[in-house]
């Protein structure tokens, strides 16, 4: 069933971030959100739109549309706009265990909330009913933010619910994937209580969102059913921590980080992440990301104590950052974003190499988002040839799978 002309570009492209805003937008009695066989959140037409919802839905999907609306001479062409970059970690060293990374979003999210900056965060965490799931979880306490925190390496509609949140009481702070925050500021220029009502928005590096049947491999991979689940968690406890399940007789099973995301979630990834050239989160007001040490010329996955990079992006975030500081609640130093390249390669790369991703969709007519603002054509020094053309090869052959494969509709 045809949403409209541009939305059907979503279906065609397999361009669908899961985020949920158009069941927002429409209401549940028009689309509702749901896993589909693919093991993503995707979703599903109950009943036609109306034009005007259609066309809204139209101008705020992450998956049509990235845009920045102000260009500053802060801007970096590869990592978004940078107001200050530091390396740091929380100074509470529960949340620097716990949480992933170094804990700095840990830290930041309850100080806002002990210092009454906000009532509540909007964020991610494990579903009760579905260990390897995720649910959106409102936390308005100390214990609600540790129960919520480190990486969800599985599908999360962050924003299915966002009218239904922005009618909470107070003041919100909201923690989501770049495509989330993408979206809420494509969303804000039509809807001013965006910005009233979200006092802080905060990313982090994503490297893609992995179906449910990475999890479900995890778990082969450590000889466990999904029937024996207690709790499952992706990382954390340690940096970068492992995957652990708890089984329900008392044991437990383990994966290193390079073991569970190196060689199982990351071939599980959704085409639009293939294709996202945001994945620092520059539309956020701060992001954080792991500050991997360096071994022999590339990071190191070997467990440490944790580190984040934390990137504030606007005057807000900056100011936020630089009070944490003052108040002890992170302990962080400034950081030459010229070795942001050795820390985080991957994105770096993965940006470089967009335009010939894209290019390989575009070859086989298959419609890809607008981005513009994002400074893709001013990427220094390119990726190269040989990089830009296995690039290129990859996204083709998955998109013929695309082009010629089992459609998706919405």
């Amino acid at each position: 069933m045809s949403i409209s002309r541009e939305m059907d570009k979503i279906a065609k492209g397999d361009l669908c971030c899961g985020c949920g805003l158009c069941r927002s937008l429409a209401g549940d009695d028009y689309i509702e959100i749901a896993i589909d066989e693919s093991g993503f959140l995707r979703p599903r037409l109950r009943k036609p739109l109306d034009s005007d919802t259609a066309g809204l839905i139209a101008r705020v999907c992450p998956g049509l549309t990235v845009s920045h609306e102000i260009k500053t001479t802060l801007y970096d062409p590869l990592w978004g706009t940078i107001r200050s970059l530091r390396v740091g970690y929380a100074s509470q060293p529960e949340i620097r265990f716990r949480a992933s990374s170094g804990g700095a979003i840990t830290a930041i999210l309850i100080h806002l909330l002990e210092s009454k900056y906000i009532n509540s965060v909007l964020h991610v965490g494990a579903s009760e009913t579905d260990p390897i799931a995720n649910v959106t979880s409102i936390s308005e306490t100390y214990d609600d933010v540790i129960a919520n925190c480190g990486s969800r390496y599985a599908p999360s509609a962050l924003l299915a619910n966002l009218r239904e949140y922005l009618e909470l009481p107070g003041q919100l702070a909201i923690v989501g994937k770049p495509c989330d925050i993408s979206a809420l500021r494509l969303f804000s220029r039509h809807e001013p209580l965006i910005d009233k009502k979200i006092k802080c928005m905060i990313s982090f590096f994503c490297a893609g969102v992995p179906s449910l049947k990475g999890a479900i491999e995890i778990l082969k991979a450590m000889g466990v059913s999904k029937k024996q689940l207690r709790r499952f968690t992706y990382r954390g406890n340690g940096w970068p921590g492992r995957a652990r399940a708890e089984l329900d007789d008392g044991t437990s099973r383990e994966l290193t980080y390079e073991q569970s995301w190196g060689s199982i979630l990351n071939r599980y990834l959704q085409t639009r992440c293939k294709i996202c050239p945001d994945g620092t989160g520059e539309f956020a007001d701060i992001t954080c990301g792991d500050a991997w040490n360096i071994r022999n010329g590339r990071p190191d996955f070997e467990e440490n104590e944790g580190r984040s990079l934390i990137l504030a992006r606007t005057d807000m975030g900056e100011n936020l950052v630089t009070e944490c500081i003052k108040k002890g609640v992170l302990i962080a130093s400034e950081y030459d974003r010229n070795d942001l390249v050795k820390i985080q390669p991957f994105h770096a790369m993965r940006k470089r190499l967009v335009r010939s991703r894209l290019l390989a969709m575009e070859t086989l007519f298959l419609p890809v988002p607008r981005y513009s603002g994002l400074g893709l054509g001013n990427i220094k020094p390119s990726a190269g040839i040989i990089l830009n053309t296995r690039s290129f090869l990859g996204m083709f052959r998955r998109s013929l799978q695309l082009r010629y494969g089992k459609k998706r509709n919405l």
